[in-house]
């Protein structure tokens, strides 16, 4: 049996994390089950990310997007 390669492209961004230009960023926070340390989680989850992003100089938190 032939192996067959795989070819890998690798796509550059466009805009650079050193621009002055913000990063518009998103975080995405799930929890599995429904249980009391599940949403624990969750709440801590939001709050990381929040919290991350809107320290950040070159970042703007858009939106959060959650699964429970």
């Amino acid at each position: 049996m032939l192996e067959q390669t795989k070819e890998v492209k690798i796509i550059r961004p466009t805009i650079g994390i050193n621009n002055d230009t913000p990063l518009r960023v998103g975080a995405y926070c799930r929890v599995s089950t429904d249980s009391d340390e599940q949403s624990d989680s969750f709440i801590a989850q939001v709050k990381y990310y929040t919290d991350f992003i809107r320290h950040s100089d070159n970042m703007v938190l858009v939106d959060i997007y959650a699964e429970m």
